[in-house]
């Protein structure tokens, strides 16, 4: 029984780490499309297209850095599984 809890308190921990991981991950992934978009947008064809893709990246990102703050406090408040 206490293997059993200790796999369930380790699952929970974990699954809140990946949360953050995640999000943190995504955050990255966009502004590195900004970036490459910027190495693209020199071509004035290319700039076209890319303020559709940037303001829809832009309203993204704003939303998980919103988001954030509230997953990094529930990784905090988490009692981590050796504790």
């Amino acid at each position: 029984m206490k293997k059993l809890r200790y796999s369930a308190k380790v699952t929970r921990y974990v699954k809140r780490i990946k949360k953050v991981l995640n999000l943190l991950g995504e955050m990255n992934d966009l502004v590195s499309a900004g970036e490459l978009l910027d190495s693209l947008d020199r071509r004035a064809t290319a700039r076209r297209g890319t303020e559709a893709l940037r303001a829809r990246w832009a309203r993204r990102h704003e939303a998980l850095r919103r988001k954030l703050p509230k997953t990094l406090r529930k990784l905090k408040a988490a009692k981590p599984f050796w504790a």
